[in-house]
């Protein structure tokens, strides 16, 4: 463990939270786009909260780079390019089907069978709810999660005043309609967000996220509630630094015990991987900080209980100037390292992994993001065995537009069939929701995109899986031009 380990503060609690209950607040019907059959860099709404949209990686330096060469599996075969966006793009829009093309209709416009980015339209979508907050800026949902009975409790935040996001908790039946939702602002007006939720078997909720403190920087903010959305508990962790702290996700085992993981900082500039335990009660059981090889951005991303209640934490850290390593370790369930692997692209350049999931036969599933050019990331998913963390494969996925696509989360359903979300670059300015859904050996089955109507940055963050094998995918959509994302969640058929 950590001989700097930060300290956590069990006083602070969610009094403040407002409470509303079903038919308040939102919307249901959004237009959803289009489908292709077939954490940090990190979009607007995502980690901090202060970025504002998609950006090229910091090794731009004017010049392409060669794009990755297939991997090998730890059983010696190599997988094949999957899509990759590794050459230059045909023109969509043009009537002739060229290159990773997809279609072309001769125009741009979604929804019309032919996506604007020449990808096929496939529409498997259920229902849709949006959320905006009184001041008309950038909101989003960052985190999703299914209980035993279907309701979905979906977690970000929103913005009623300009500058003060509040913690936002919603919980909906299985057909959208809101069952209650809670909104809350432990820092009397500064910025307070959550990022991630799990459900216990009994019901209730582990959520985190960060709250400023008194001195305007974020600590990492562990709650748990009700089911009825009312506090049991809350902390908050501060980093030995008191700089801006956060958790990013949160898993809940067998027994009520919550295992959260994100960053806090340790320096200028110089951030380290967080890892903590709670008891169902909310008493510390162990944590622990990493340092990365250099001292610089090093963050938990994703977190996840095995049924013998080993905690898996994936993330990345990182190597050298402007490179990332995806990053993946497993403890016991008394807090203690069993093994460490980390992930390279073969151009050793800027790799993180923003998510992770377990399969039914205990590999572990990671995705995140890898670059391709300067300009261009391709959002990749690998899976890893559970004894010692070799990698058993991985699958890189690029959309036509030689732009940024990025994976922020993933899940699995009762096949072992694996979905990941997050965006697909079009242009410097426009990306749109990517939903892929991937076998077990990571074989594409389908595609699907959303567009928001500002056709603006539209990016999800988070996915959870019901009982029949729905598809639950939380983020931001952006209805208007401009820096105004409200909170989105969407349902999705298997099939």
């Amino acid at each position: 463990m950590s001989a700097t380990a930060p300290v956590y503060d069990p006083t602070m609690n969610l009094g403040s939270f407002g409470h509303s209950g079903r038919g308040a607040g939102f919307v249901l019907g959004l237009a959803v786009g289009s489908v292709s059959c077939g954490d940090d860099i990190e979009q607007a709404g995502s980690g901090d909260g202060s970025s504002t949209g998609m950006s090229a990686p910091a090794t731009d330096t004017g010049e392409p780079t060669p794009p990755p060469t297939p991997a090998e599996s730890s059983d010696g075969t190599v997988e094949p390019d999957t899509g990759a966006t590794t050459a230059t793009p045909a023109v969509c829009g043009d009537g002739m089907v060229e290159g990773l093309e997809d279609c072309d209709d001769g125009n741009r416009v979604n929804g019309d069978g032919c996506d604007n980015d020449c990808t096929e339209t496939f529409d498997n979508s259920v229902w849709d709810v949006v959320v905006s907050g009184e001041a008309g800026v950038q909101e989003a949902a960052q985190g999703v999660a299914v209980d035993t009975n279907d309701d979905i409790v979906v977690v970000g935040y929103i913005v009623d005043a300009p500058s003060d996001p509040d913690l936002y908790v919603q919980k909906l039946a299985s057909d959208g309609s809101e069952i209650w939702t809670t909104q809350a602002d432990p820092s009397m007006g500064a910025e307070d967000r959550l990022f991630g939720v799990a459900i216990a078997g009994d019901g209730t909720l582990a959520v985190v996220g960060e709250v400023d403190d008194a001195r305007g920087a974020s600590d990492i903010y562990v709650a748990q509630l009700d089911a009825d959305g009312l506090e049991l508990w809350s902390l908050v962790v501060d980093g030995p630094m008191g700089g801006n702290d956060g958790g990013r996700a949160v898993a809940v085992d067998a027994d009520g015990n919550v295992g959260v993981t994100g960053f806090v900082r340790v320096g200028d500039g110089n951030n380290d991987i967080w890892v903590g335990a709670y008891t169902a009660a909310g008493t510390p059981l162990w944590s622990e900080t990493i340092d990365g090889p250099e001292a610089s951005d090093d963050r938990g991303r994703g977190v996840a209980f095995d049924d013998d209640g080993a905690l898996y934490v994936g993330g990345y850290v990182t190597v050298g100037s402007f490179n990332r390593d995806a990053w993946l370790r497993k403890y016991d369930d008394a807090g203690d390292e069993l093994w460490t692997t980390t992930w390279d692209s073969d151009e050793s350049q800027d790799d993180a992994a923003f998510s992770l999931t377990q399969l039914s036969n205990g590999n572990v599933v990671l995705a995140g993001s890898t670059p391709v050019t300067a300009i261009n990331e391709d959002f990749w998913v690998a899976t890893f065995e559970p004894e010692a963390g070799e990698l058993q494969w991985w699958k890189r996925f690029g959309a036509p537009s030689i732009r940024n696509d990025n994976a922020f989360g993933v899940a699995r359903d009762a096949d072992d069939n694996i979905v990941v979300v997050g965006f697909k670059g079009l242009d410097e300015t426009d990306s749109d929701i990517w939903i892929k859904k991937l076998d077990v050996t990571g074989l594409e089955l389908w595609t699907q995109t959303v567009f928001g109507e500002g056709m603006d940055e539209d990016t999800a963050h988070a996915v959870a899986i019901d009982s029949d094998s729905n598809i639950v995918v939380a983020g931001e959509i952006r209805n208007a031009v401009g820096n105004d994302g409200d909170i989105w969640l969407s349902k999705f058929g298997p099939e």
